[in-house]
């Protein structure tokens, strides 16, 4: 965990700025001491001039998610082309009812959870056929109603997503919740690490002082 630490939101993991200089760490070396113990010798930190470390985020849309669960044993066996028709079907529909196109004006993620909706395709034991699958639909939107009416839609058509094992009208999909919809409201992405040069350590920022 310690080696692993280096990636964490840097641009290098052997050369990691800091405030006041940079960390090398090519030539680190990690020991185990203990179950919970480690040495680590052989980074370097080489003096700089001061500096600030900027971070930021943007708003990316709305969000309304919904959880629901799969036991049908048919459904499972064929859940990827399954849930692969669904969104062709809720492209489409979404492009003729508002105008928009999904992936782009509007986005659609279905994990489930089970399966791999941790590791995706990295997925070991993928060959593995779970007893039942926990499927969560995510909806990002612009607007939040269009969130909330593009989710209402999808939920509401793949409960009764149909499959060539069943005959007439089925119920695919347990949700546990009615009406199944959560909002999450806004929605936001990391997309600045930036190093600020300042004239001098306070000099990025403003004070006002005030006598009472």
């Amino acid at each position: 965990s310690l080696a692993s630490h280096t990636l964490y939101e840097n641009a290098d993991p052997y050369l990691i700025r800091e405030p006041s200089g940079m960390l090398n760490t090519q030539n680190a070396r990690y020991q185990k001491l203990s179950e919970r113990k480690t040495r680590v010798e052989g980074s370097v930190f080489r003096p700089d001039r001061y500096t600030l470390k900027l971070e930021g985020a943007t708003c990316t849309g709305f969000q309304t998610v919904a959880i629901g669960g799969v036991r049908d044993p048919y459904i499972i066996a064929r859940v990827d082309s399954w849930l692969a028709e669904m969104k062709v079907f809720f492209a489409e529909r979404l492009k003729e009812l508002t105008g928009k196109t999904l992936g782009k004006e509007v986005r659609l993620d279905i994990s489930q959870y089970g399966k791999n909706a941790v590791m995706g395709e990295l997925e070991k034991s993928s060959a593995q056929i779970p007893n039942e699958i926990g499927l969560l639909f995510c909806v990002t939107a612009p607007e939040q109603a269009l969130a909330n009416d593009v989710a209402r839609f999808i939920t509401h058509t793949a409960s009764h997503w149909p499959i060539p094992e069943w005959d007439g009208f089925i119920s695919g999909i347990a949700f546990p919740f009615s009406p199944p919809e959560i909002d999450r409201g806004p929605v936001y992405r990391f997309v600045l690490n930036h190093v600020l040069i300042p004239e001098s350590p306070l000099s990025a920022f403003r004070f006002e002082m005030e006598n009472i």
